[in-house]
C-alpha cells in the first residue's frame, strides 16, 4: 500500500498518472471495506513498552575505582552554588508575595484555574506557608518563621547566605 501511495503521489498529471492514482484509491477503498472483517491488531502496548525502553536513559554506573576529574567536580560544585543562590532569591521573593487572591481562588474556585495555574498557585502558597513555619529552611540554614520576619531581617538573612555562597565560589575559583 505504501508503494502504491508513493507511486500515486509522484505520478505525472496525465492519463497514466490518473490510472495509477485510481489504482491506489481502489486499494484504499478495498482495505477500508474489509476493515470490520480483517482482524487488524496493532500491538500498541508492546510498541509503547519498546519505545519506553528506548527513550529511558540508561543508568549511570561509575566504576568504583574511578574518580571524576577535578574539572567536573568543580563544575558540579559551581552548579550547586548557583542553585543555592536561586533558592535564596526565590525564597525571599515568595515570602514577599501577596497571595490573598490566589488563596481565595484555591479555596473558592479552583475549577476556574487551568491545570498549570493550579499547580503553580499551590506551589507558591505551600512554599510561602513553609517559609512562615517553625521549620523554615533556606539552603540548609534553619530560620524559623522566615516568612513572618520583618522585611529588613529577611533581607539581611538572605544577604548573609548569599555572601557565604559567594565566598565559597570565590575560594573555588
Amino acid at each position: 500500500m505504501a508503494e502504491k501511495i508513493e507511486l500515486a503521489t509522484s505520478a505525472p498529471d496525465d492519463a497514466e498518472g490518473d490510472a495509477i492514482r485510481n489504482d491506489c484509491l481502489d486499494l484504499v477503498l478495498e482495505i477500508w471495506e474489509r476493515r470490520q472483517t480483517v482482524p487488524f491488531t496493532i500491538p500498541l502496548e508492546e510498541a509503547v513498552n519498546e519505545l519506553g525502553m528506548l527513550l529511558n536513559p540508561k543508568p549511570y554506573l561509575p566504576a568504583p575505582d574511578v574518580k571524576k576529574s577535578k574539572t567536573l567536580q568543580l563544575f558540579e560544585k559551581l552548579i550547586e552554588l548557583h542553585k543555592q543562590e536561586a533558592q535564596v532569591c526565590t525564597a525571599l521573593w515568595i515570602s514577599n508575595l501577596d497571595l490573598q487572591s490566589e488563596r481565595a481562588h484555591l479555596t473558592n474556585n479552583p475549577e476556574h484555574l487551568s491545570e498549570e495555574e493550579l499547580k503553580y498557585t499551590n506551589f507558591l502558597v505551600n512554599f510561602q506557608d513553609e517559609l512562615k513555619g517553625d521549620k523554615a529552611n533556606i539552603c540548609g540554614k534553619a530560620i524559623p518563621g522566615f516568612g513572618s520576619l520583618p522585611d529588613h531581617e529577611r533581607e539581611a538573612a538572605c544577604r548573609e547566605i548569599l555572601k557565604s555562597i559567594s565566598e565559597e565560589r570565590a575560594a573555588l575559583l
